[in-house]
């Protein structure tokens, strides 16, 4: 397993968004031809203008590395936002059934969550499931708690 690797951060609702614009555009076109429907205008503009600013967010952009000395956040202009060393990651909550992890750094600005399967977050993590059998690979054991489900624990 090549151990100096990039995962990106995909959003995780895009049908949810994609069908939100779609209706929203229904609502703005309605309360034209209706006239005067100024409610279902705005409601309509502002399901298209959110939707539209979770697809285009900057959050896609950025990605997870991982190398033999550390695991980082960073974005498409190369700017590291986080660093984790490994021997300073304080803990790493697991759930092996939903290949979810939570890495806890001791301060929650640079802690990193993992989605897996069912996890509350609004992103996904393409090839997540490699991504975190590196962590555990690289995490002492004494340092991870394996949980059944995430939520319990956060």
């Amino acid at each position: 397993m090549n151990q100096n690797k990039r995962f990106f951060l995909r959003p995780r609702f895009v049908f949810l968004a994609g069908t939100t614009i779609v209706i929203g555009f229904l609502f703005f076109i309605a309360g034209i031809v209706l006239e005067e429907q100024t409610l279902m205008i705005i409601i309509g503009l502002v399901g298209i203008i959110l939707s539209s600013l979770y697809l285009f967010s900057s959050a896609w952009k950025l990605y997870i590395h991982v190398d033999k000395t550390a695991i980082e956040v960073i974005d498409h202009k190369n700017k590291v936002h986080v660093t984790l060393p490994w021997n300073e990651i304080k803990k790493v909550i697991a759930s092996p059934s939903t290949h979810t992890c939570y890495i806890d750094s001791g301060d929650t600005r640079s802690s990193i969550l993992i989605p897996g399967v069912g996890a509350t977050a609004s992103y996904s993590i393409k090839y997540h499931k490699e991504l975190f059998h590196l962590i555990l690979n690289h995490v002492p054991d004494n340092r991870v708690l394996y949980v059944d489900l995430l939520e319990e624990y956060l």
